[in-house]
């Protein structure tokens, strides 16, 4: 096989329906042609654009420093970089355990001590070991997990963020809003 030609061009792109900045990189070679004789550009996106991707959830609460962890999981999953994701899955956990002042000498204990210190029912801190296990199977046996696996798991810690960390910033702002309308219902009946 050989390519008589090839151009590439590189773009900087915004989608006019959520805002999102990409880098389009577009390639087309005497080799992309259909069976119509037309010319097929290979097109990438940066940060790939796939329907499985996931977005970061925008939690105002959490710790910066677990919020960056958080954001770079979400990247490591839509770049399929499954080791890397369930690492940082496993890292969160970790961050979490740390926030509450929990020490331990081992993971395993720090997840106990959710649940003792009560942030935590027993099957929460039960699912949260799951987390564990795939971070210490993916770093110590190389293990891979799955796509699917990863999803599930995410979707896992995210509730465990809102609940540990959003939740409570939520129920500030509905008393806030009812307070706000029980006052302004008092003040329209005078």
């Amino acid at each position: 096989m050989q390519i008589d030609y090839a151009e590439g061009t590189w773009q900087i792109i915004q989608c006019q329906g959520c805002g999102e900045v990409s880098f389009r990189e577009m390639w087309i070679t005497s080799e992309d042609i259909n069976p119509n004789g037309e010319a097929e550009p290979v097109v990438t996106l940066y940060p790939n654009r796939d329907k499985d991707n996931l977005l970061a959830k925008d939690f105002v609460v959490l710790p910066s420093k677990l919020r960056k962890i958080y954001k770079e999981v979400i990247e490591s999953y839509n770049s399929n970089l499954f080791i890397l994701c369930a690492t940082g899955l496993r890292s969160i956990v970790e961050g979490i355990c740390h926030s509450a002042g929990i020490e331990g000498k081992n993971l395993q204990l720090k997840i106990e001590g959710l649940h003792t210190k009560g942030y935590l029912t027993q099957k929460h801190a039960t699912i949260l070991h799951e987390h564990r296990y795939m971070g210490n199977s993916a770093v110590h046996e190389l293990d891979i997990p799955t796509k699917e696996e990863l999803f599930i798991a995410i979707r896992i810690i995210e509730h465990t963020i809102e609940n540990l960390y959003e939740i409570e910033d939520q129920v500030d702002e509905l008393r806030w809003l009812k307070e706000r309308r029980l006052k302004k219902s008092r003040i329209e009946k005078q």
